[in-house]
């Protein structure tokens, strides 16, 4: 199978204004590989991938494609990260120091359900409406999400006690050629350090184009991620960074993507609600 060359898909668009220049908001990686050829102390799925290191700063030529504006574009379509208020943060301040100071997730899940977590968990979503383009699609979730430090990807399949490896959400059981309208999602880094978003640019209807085109055979739809990766391991992933008080919108049901807290030294914290979100320009 030829390479696929990096093409212009979901795009990313920047909103924070950077002061630290040397900030790194975009890495990529040179592909994928099944999880069995990845080198990792957790166990994973049948059929799970990660990312192929090395993880490269992409230069001005393979921004081109990765960034852009979303104006005019459907929520399936692109991707961003916010500045969440301080104010809004304040309720998690005791969740975000204990995740710097203990490595025993079972502290920060007692913490998580201290009485002040869920009038912060409400007002996040409060906040969260400011962002929401539909008055007919709910804001659906709310939970927080801890992980240990130092893994690859974060999803995990508790039935059959493994790593999923980068997957796509179907929350929603949109049909593959609709995910570019299916709901998003907004998700909060509440630790203290960075956390990140893996993704594949491709909106789900080009990869299902792309998976046909090269195996025509292939009719079982849900699994048209794994049919990719095993069909173009050298498309690469892009890793975005999340900082602490900083939130990526993400259209989850039309991107493979995973979470990662790789690099980390301290405990990997987010708060998570799914919804029709928008972008600052986009609010009504």
């Amino acid at each position: 199978m030829p390479a696929l060359e990096l093409e212009k898909g979901v795009v990313y668009y920047e909103q924070i204004f950077q002061e630290d220049k040397s900030f790194q908001r975009l890495q990529i990686s040179s592909g994928t590989q099944t999880a069995a050829q990845f080198l990792h102390e957790g166990n994973y799925c049948a059929n799970g991938f990660v990312p192929q290191h090395p993880w490269n700063n992409p230069n001005s030529e393979q921004l081109m494609p990765l960034t852009g504006n979303p104006l005019g574009l459907e929520i399936g379509m692109w991707l961003s990260v916010v500045q969440v208020p301080d104010e809004i943060l304040k309720p998690f301040s005791e969740l975000k120091q204990a995740s710097s100071e203990t490595h025993d997730l079972k502290v920060l899940q007692e913490l998580a359900r201290a009485p002040h977590i869920r009038p912060g968990i409400d007002a996040f979503m409060e906040y969260a409406k400011m962002y929401s383009m539909s008055t007919e699609q709910p804001i659906e979730g709310g939970g927080i999400s801890l992980h240990p430090a130092g893994l690859e990807t974060l999803a995990y399949d508790y039935k059959n006690n493994c790593f999923v490896g980068l997957h796509l959400d179907s929350w929603y059981k949109h049909a593959l050629l609709n995910r570019p309208q299916s709901p998003n999602r907004i998700c909060v880094n509440l630790g203290s350090e960075l956390r990140y978003l893996l993704f594949i640019n491709l909106p789900i209807p080009r990869i299902l184009e792309l998976v046909q085109d090269a195996a025509p055979e292939n009719t079982e739809g849900r699994r048209i991620h794994v049919e990719f990766m095993n069909l173009y391991p050298n498309y690469p992933v892009v890793k975005l960074a999340i900082r602490p008080g900083e939130a990526y919108i993400a259209p989850t049901e039309n991107i493979i993507h995973d979470g990662s807290s790789a690099g980390k030294e301290h405990l990997d914290v987010s708060l998570t609600f799914r919804g029709q979100f928008g972008f600052a320009g986009t609010i009504p």
